[in-house]
């Protein structure tokens, strides 16, 4: 994935991969000659930034990247991957003698025999974050986004290099307004650095907010060398609750704006187990959203068409977060006035009585965490968030690990953030983006096609860290500092429209999982697996028959996220399956027995 090879220079050996944002200032930092430096790929500055600056040398680079760096002379073998982890770097120490390494699991699974880390199963299950060092495999480890590792003859040694921190220092600095400005700015340098010139770009056009910003912008370059953006939308079907989720309106209202070309795929419910054990074979674990699969048809159909694929994915994390919870914090700063605008401002634009968005958005989250549990409990929402916990025999979940698990996972949830700035450093920390960047390989190693994700910049973000709280609510809009910021380069209708629903709301999963009962039970009667010792098949097969008898005519909404549940179990069943019989095989042999 993205551009993979080797480099040497003065007893420094690298092989790994990478894709650099910032060519430019690093050459200029480095004093390369611009003869020189159209000569060197993005490996080539990744090695001469660390011969100049050492380990100093990765928080310079602004990218993806994932590397290992040999210096033969002190006998040291250093690795490294980017700020948020876009590329992947695996490692297991073999044998006691050995360290094996790869950017991809697969490869570092075929050195040795692995096993299946339980944990991490667990964890997957009850809907927790996972530590982002661990894999599946207790045998393999992975790098920490924004770490560096230290490889020397007695030790490893694992340190970080970049720490996501909310950066108030810069608060000062920056006048009232001057982030729309700024954001503006960043997204089209952003945008403009990941457009591939001499190859065919395309887009996953939502409607929304996000991917219209990414769309428009890319387009806008692209005229300029004669070129233009290719569009792929997915095309939903009647929703869970019985509404029908269109966009096609508003996609066709940002083709016009900017001439776009766009395509309609519609969503597919079935997935079969040759799919699954595709995605298996790929990335050597299951995928961690359970219906991964309902959108292949539109990558693959985005694959035909393009080899860059743009997203919007990040904008909610980042330069779109919605910012409701700024609204505590800009009153336990005492910006008094900045909270009574923003509170005003919104209460005006979206129709709502001031002390309903009082109550909702500041009371309730300043509110100690035993009332906070307390109202979950009451309102049945931990219920909703439980649903999973059902289906773990009941000895596990009185584990200390699972003890540990369910009472600190509710940490995550994004209401109990008084910050939107601190809600992204959590995600950042933990392992949020994980399974968007496995699908990115997946598409890569399946179909050909680079996802790219412009608002996962690491210069965005670090932008984002330091805007004052003030700015999220900014003229009473919700995602303001996105809505500022592309006045004139997306059509007001979608710029500013209040409408949106996610993405996923309304898809019906329990629709699909039910149409998929050929696997589902293939899967649930001939996996003898030891993962039935940690999921209560009985149970699971009297939940999926009474999704069946629903058939739409109870709670939709508590349906679509049974049947979430219900496929987690039976990916994770079906992977273990498919580990157990691959066990059998000879090191080093592919899944039909050849060598590899």
């Amino acid at each position: 994935m993205g551009r993979t090879g080797i480099s040497r220079r003065q007893g420094y050996f690298l092989c790994g991969s990478a894709q650099l944002f910032n060519r430019e200032a690093l050459c200029q930092a480095l004093q390369i000659e611009r003869a020189k430096a159209v000569q060197l790929c993005d490996i080539d500055l990744v090695l001469e930034s660390f011969v100049q600056w050492g380990v100093d040398s990765f928080r310079r680079l602004a990218g993806n990247f994932s590397c290992a760096i040999w210096d033969k002379r002190e006998k040291v073998l250093f690795a490294v991957v980017d700020h948020l982890g876009v590329y992947s770097f695996y490692y297991r120490i073999i044998k006691g003698e050995y360290f094996g390494f790869s950017n991809r699991l697969r490869n570092v699974t075929r050195l040795d025999k692995v096993r299946i880390d339980d944990e991490y199963l667990l964890a997957y299950l009850l809907n927790c974050y996972q530590d982002s060092g661990k894999t599946v495999y207790r045998d393999i480890s992975a790098l920490p986004p924004g770490c560096y590792l230290t490889l020397r003859e007695e030790s490893i040694e694992v340190q970080r290099y970049w720490q996501p921190a909310v950066n108030d220092a810069s608060l000062p600095k920056r006048a009232v307004g001057e982030s729309g400005d700024a954001a503006r700015d960043l997204i089209i340098e952003a945008v403009a650095d990941r457009v591939s010139p001499n190859q065919t770009n395309g887009i996953l056009l939502s409607g929304g907010l996000d991917s219209s910003a990414i769309g428009c912008i890319a387009n806008s370059i692209l005229k300029q060398s004669g070129s233009r953006l290719v569009a792929f939308s997915k095309v939903h079907g009647a929703g869970s609750n019985g509404k029908e989720r269109d966009e096609r309106d508003f996609i066709r209202t940002v083709a016009e704006w900017e001439e776009i070309l766009v395509e309609f795929v519609s969503e597919v419910a079935f997935t079969g187990k040759k799919l699954l054990h595709e995605y298996f074979r790929s990335q050597s674990c299951f995928p961690l959203n359970p219906f991964i699969f309902l959108s292949r048809p539109l990558y693959q159909r985005a694959a035909e068409g393009c080899t860059t694929l743009f997203t919007g994915f990040g904008g909610d994390e980042t330069l779109s977060t919605e910012g409701l919870n700024s609204l505590p914090l800009l009153l336990k700063q005492f910006c008094w006035r900045d909270f009574l605008e923003n509170l005003g401002g919104v209460a005006k634009r979206y129709n709502l009585p001031p002390v309903q968005i009082f109550k909702r958005f500041v009371l309730r989250p300043m509110l100690p965490d035993v009332c906070l549990r307390f109202h979950r409990r009451i309102r049945g929402l931990d219920e909703d968030r439980s649903l999973g916990n059902g289906f773990i025999h009941k000895q596990i979940l009185s584990s200390p690990f699972a003890s540990h698990l369910l009472t600190s996972k509710y940490g995550y949830i994004s209401d109990d953030f008084l910050d939107p700035r601190q809600e992204l450093c959590s995600r950042l920390s933990a392992s949020y983006f994980r399974p968007f960047f496995d699908l990115s390989e997946y598409l890569d190693d399946i179909f050909g096609v680079t996802q790219v994700f412009p608002f996962l910049d690491i210069r965005i973000i670090e932008f984002m860290l330091s805007v004052h709280p003030r700015e999220f609510l900014k003229e009473g809009m919700t995602r303001s500092v996105l809505r500022r910021s592309i006045a004139g380069f997306v059509p007001d209708e979608i710029r500013l429209r209040k409408d949106k629903i996610p993405f996923n709301v309304g898809v019906p999963f329990a629709r699909c999982l039910v149409e998929s009962r050929p696997l589902f039970e293939e899967i649930f009667h001939s996996t003898q697996s030891s993962v039935w010792q940690l999921i209560d098949r009985d149970l699971l097969g009297k939940k999926f028959a009474e999704l069946q008898r629903n058939d739409g005519t109870t709670d939709a909404g508590r349906d679509n996220r049974m049947a979430l549940e219900i496929g987690r179990c039976m990916n994770v069943a079906a992977f273990c399956q498919w580990h157990e019989v691959r066990s059998f095989r000879p090191a080093g042999a592919d899944e039909d027995g050849s060598e590899v």
